[in-house]
């Protein structure tokens, strides 16, 4: 083998293996840690689950007056949105 194969070949492993060093080292420091997946997880339940009750509040007041004899303008007992 030529001296000029071997350079080639060297330079092709360290180049190769600096290549899947840095893919490795980004996919460590960029992949979340499963405690922080469950906290991330767990607040964005909560807040799905403080929407579903804020929906059913609402929906609670449009069944509560459509079975009143009163007219549609005339809402009562609707939930105020909080911002």
């Amino acid at each position: 083998m030529s001296l000029q194969a071997l350079t080639f070949i060297v330079k092709s492993t360290v180049y190769c293996t600096v290549i899947v060093g840095a893919g490795y080292a980004c996919m460590k420091v960029l992949t979340p840690s499963s405690e922080q997946m469950q906290k991330t997880l767990h607040m964005s339940n909560r807040k799905l689950s403080e929407e579903e009750q804020r929906q059913q509040k609402i929906l609670n007041v449009i069944f509560e007056n459509a079975k009143s004899d009163r007219p549609v303008w005339d809402v009562r007992g609707a939930p105020t949105e909080k911002n």
